[in-house]
């Protein structure tokens, strides 16, 4: 396989609700967004910061022209690492393979 050299993530649209608790990053599947786990988040909210993702090219994320598994973990890795704490990484259908 040929080296991707350095893959630069993109900042990625997320959405925070609630402060407490260890924090819950929820990806979404292909062609979907972060609105759509919005009333889940919710709910997950009294226990838990809960941080929905727009993936790279979806909702209110950036485009970009690379839209691979590598970039994608690349720009997910960027968003759990902004947290300073460990998370619980839950993803459905392209989220879940990312996850």
């Amino acid at each position: 396989m040929p080296s991707l050299g350095p893959i630069r993530p993109l900042k990625l649209h997320t959405d925070r609700i609630g402060t407490s608790g260890s924090p819950v990053v929820i990806l979404h599947g292909l062609l979907g967004s972060s609105r759509n786990w919005h009333s889940l988040a919710q709910r997950l909210s009294d226990s838990h910061a809960v941080i929905t993702v727009d993936l790279r090219n979806h909702g209110q994320s950036p485009h970009g022209e690379d839209m691979d598994y590598p970039h994608l973990l690349a720009d997910v890795c960027a968003v759990i690492q902004s947290q300073h704490a460990s998370v619980h990484l839950v993803g459905h259908s392209l989220g879940g393979k990312v996850a």
